[in-house]
């Protein structure tokens, strides 16, 4: 095994867990999904080598202002790209990727 690949925070930190246990973090490449606290010292470790994180408050926005649309008898697109972002070791400490990382943190 070169790569594993985890669709969900659950299964991101398992694998992390098991690559840092095997002692396998130079030979594996772990790639993840979402932003957990977990997931984010996995990264920061060198555990993980990159996660895709979703961006909820536009998820959120969009939503809300497509139905918004849909009920005023707009037309509205049948798919709508709420963005998502790779986030690595590399840039995970710069400024907008701290607010995608920790939305909730009071400075």
């Amino acid at each position: 095994v070169v790569g594993i690949i985890g669709l969900n925070e659950p299964t991101t930190v398992g694998a992390g867990r098991a690559i840092q246990e095997l002692k396998l973090k130079d030979r594996v490449s772990l790639i993840g999904f979402d932003s957990s606290v977990n997931e984010i010292k996995l990264l920061d470790e060198g555990v993980m080598k990159a996660t895709v994180i979703q961006r909820p408050f536009q998820m959120g926005y969009l939503s809300v202002k497509t139905a918004v649309d849909a009920v005023r008898g707009k037309k509205v697109p049948k798919m709508i790209d709420t963005g998502s972002l790779v986030i690595t070791k590399q840039n995970m400490y710069e400024e907008e990727n701290q607010k995608l990382l920790f939305p909730f943190v009071n400075k």
